[in-house]
């Protein structure tokens, strides 16, 4: 008889969200589900801030027997998988760090699963998370996980993860595609110095290991110096795009060399540092967004 794979999923702190936050953020949206997913999902001690009850009026139709809710996308994926295609146990990241912590519970507690998902973000700085303060904290959860992944899969990889954080190599690999593969225009970037304060006019200053706008600074000076501290991360400026501003990004998801999504992301207030933004499925294409750009500099 086949086992239906059982998966742990760690819902990373920094996705909880108020209610009225959450609303206006690209990464929830409001879905209906059964009544009775509903109810579990609500009363999951693992899931607070992470899912509420939804507004029915912004769904296409309603379903009987069906509740809206305004949920984590993430969330929602892996509440679709559980209910389609195999087992699925939240935890809370609080209590998975204290298992992780407890070296003689990683049989008892993690055997069982077929593959442990989550956790915090280690492609950007995680000591947001409680628990990793410090860098020491963050280092001796990677060791965790790596012993963890003796036991059972962890996704997603640590090693590729740690490499995404420090955004000056990644951004090095770009500009050589772009140069040698697609020659296609790339910002310029240029590593700063601990000293030095470029002139603000027509660069965006940034860090690595930072994400949805933290470390980031458009006309405006850091507070500080721009010290690379203990975790390695170092500043940078990259050329300010206006179209960013105004157009936003066109981006396109390719699963299995198809293209499966194309979504247009633009900043809400003309304000690049906000972590609130709109998001258009199959929004403006590539040519629209050409002539669009050709007649604001026309």
């Amino acid at each position: 008889m086949e086992t239906t794979p059982l998966f742990l999923v760690i819902p990373d702190p920094a996705w909880s969200k108020n209610r009225k936050v959450a609303t206006h953020t690209v990464d929830w949206l409001t879905h209906d589900v059964p009544a009775k997913v509903a109810t579990e999902l609500l009363q999951c001690t693992a899931l607070v801030g992470l899912v509420y009850r939804g507004d029915p009026s912004c769904l296409r139709r309603k379903r009987e027997g069906y509740t809206a809710l305004l949920i984590h996308e993430k969330v929602l994926m892996w509440s679709w998988l559980k209910r389609n295609k195999c087992l699925v146990e939240f935890m809370e990241f609080s209590r998975f760090l204290r298992c992780l912590k407890s070296s003689c519970s990683y049989g008892q507690t993690f055997s069982k699963y077929f593959g442990v998902w989550g956790g915090v973000d280690l492609t950007v700085d995680p000591r947001y998370a409680p628990g990793l303060e410090t860098w020491r904290e963050v280092q001796e959860y990677v060791e965790c996980l790596h012993r963890l992944h003796n036991t059972t899969p962890v996704w997603p990889p640590l090693e590729e993860c740690q490499r995404a954080s420090h955004k000056l190599l990644v951004v090095s690999l770009l500009d050589e595609i772009a140069r040698t593969v697609t020659d296609s225009p790339r910002p310029t970037t240029r590593r700063l110095s601990e000293a030095e304060m470029p002139p603000l006019e027509n660069v965006v200053i940034k860090r690595e290991g930072s994400d949805s706008g933290r470390h980031v600074f458009v006309g405006k000076k850091p507070s500080g110096k721009l010290t690379t501290d203990e975790a390695g991360f170092a500043w940078f400026t990259q050329t300010r795009i206006e179209t960013l501003m105004s157009v936003g990004e066109w981006r396109v998801i390719v699963v299995d060399m198809q293209v499966i999504r194309v979504v247009n992301t633009t900043p809400l207030e003309n304000n690049l540092a906000t972590v609130e933004y709109s998001q258009r499925i199959y929004g403006l294409s590539l040519e629209e967004m050409t002539v669009l750009t050709s007649e604001m500099t026309s």
